[in-house]
């Protein structure tokens, strides 16, 4: 047999997830804004595009009081530093999360490619 999952295991199992889903939301809503030809130009080689994606993440995650240690350690007991240390993972997390997403999880078009001709095959 497996192993047994209580309510905390989900909970945390859930606010990781939650915390990949925000990196991911977040670095694809910026990159049209960073992306955008008239700002790409002049913000290019500036050093901004960092804090404003830390603001944009401490914002959200100060709003809805997303404290990922909280979260998986004590929920309920949010803190502010709590919140900037996940406003920080978040806004640093994009790559991992695309990496999770990519090659962890196989959620790219080659390997979904992939499954439906192994599925054809099988058929």
């Amino acid at each position: 047999m497996g192993p047994e999952f209580n309510d905390m295991t989900y909970q945390v199992l859930f606010a990781f997830f939650q915390l990949v889903i925000l990196a991911f939301i977040l670095e694809r809503g910026l990159y049209f804004l960073f992306d955008y030809t008239k700002w790409r130009d002049q913000i290019n080689g500036k050093g901004i595009k960092a804090p404003i994606t830390l603001a944009v993440s401490w914002f959200i995650c100060f709003h809805h009081d997303f404290d990922i240690i909280a979260r998986t350690i004590d929920p309920g007991a949010e803190t502010p530093i709590g919140i900037f240390i996940t406003a920080t993972i978040v806004a640093g997390g994009s790559a991992a999360a695309m990496t999770l997403f990519h090659d962890v999880l196989k959620f790219t078009r080659a390997a979904r490619a992939d499954m439906k001709t192994e599925n054809q095959n099988q058929s």
